[in-house]
């Protein structure tokens, strides 16, 4: 893990970041549509993955684990793991199957034991995500699913300098580069929902109508210039 990298997980692992994830981006009226909607969004690539009764998914990285009960509905088993202690505390009162503290591209699960990968707000920490999807390709089944998100555009992209009070930086993903990444790993590209046309952080930070007027609206005018998609990978025969 690089030094960046360790930056992160150490600004993940903080008590109060922890304790305030959620409530910053999520608690106030624009920030619960940011939630609501990208709860919509795994339920429907979900859905399309056909995840069934009695498989495996797993939450990684799980944060405050806010989407295990969604994988909890469809009645498979629940693996959350986060390199962050601090993290898997505070999930654990969503009751997963089995808590890890493992790092995403090194998880120590067997080969072919899980069928759908969530790997939701993480990829875009990441100037180069491939070592992760790498170790997806490995843990996932034969025609297993990877759920994961990739910024295509966002203001702090535009600004300089390392940004540690906000965790480190954000990367960019166009989707030609994600479906390359992905050919490399031995997945393909089944969905694509792009989303957002404001950055959903900055959403937190107003009333509910204003994200629900401007995607209304982005929807007809700019839906070709969302933020972020989130992608529906199927693991492939290479």
């Amino acid at each position: 893990m690089s030094q960046i990298d360790l930056k992160k997980a150490e600004y993940y692992s903080n008590a109060d970041i922890v304790e305030n994830y959620d409530s910053r981006r999520f608690m106030r009226g624009g920030g619960r549509y940011v939630a609501d909607k990208e709860v919509e969004i795994i339920s429907t690539l979900l859905t399309y993955a056909g995840i069934q009764s009695g498989g495996v998914a797993l939450d990684c990285p799980t944060g405050t684990g806010r989407f295990i009960p969604i994988l909890k509905k469809y009645g498979v088993t629940v693996l959350a793991s986060d390199i962050s202690e601090a993290m898997l505390a505070h999930a654990a009162r969503f009751k997963a199957d089995k808590y890890l503290r493992k790092s995403a591209e090194n998880l120590g699960l067997k080969d072919g034991s899980v069928d759908v990968w969530l790997m939701s707000r993480f990829c875009f920490h990441f100037d180069d995500p491939s070592p992760f999807l790498k170790e997806a390709s490995r843990v996932l089944k034969e025609n297993g699913f990877l759920i994961a998100d990739f910024y295509n555009w966002t203001p702090r992209s535009w600004i300089p300098g390392k940004q540690s009070w906000l965790g480190g930086r954000t990367y960019l993903h166009s989707k030609s580069a994600v479906s390359e990444m992905a050919a490399e790993n031995g997945f393909s590209i089944v969905e694509a929902i792009p989303v957002f046309a404001v950055a959903p952080y900055l959403y937190g930070f107003t009333p509910s109508i204003v994200p629900i007027a401007i995607e209304s609206l982005s929807n007809f005018f700019l839906s070709g210039l969302k933020t972020k998609t989130y992608y529906l990978l199927k693991k492939v025969n290479k």
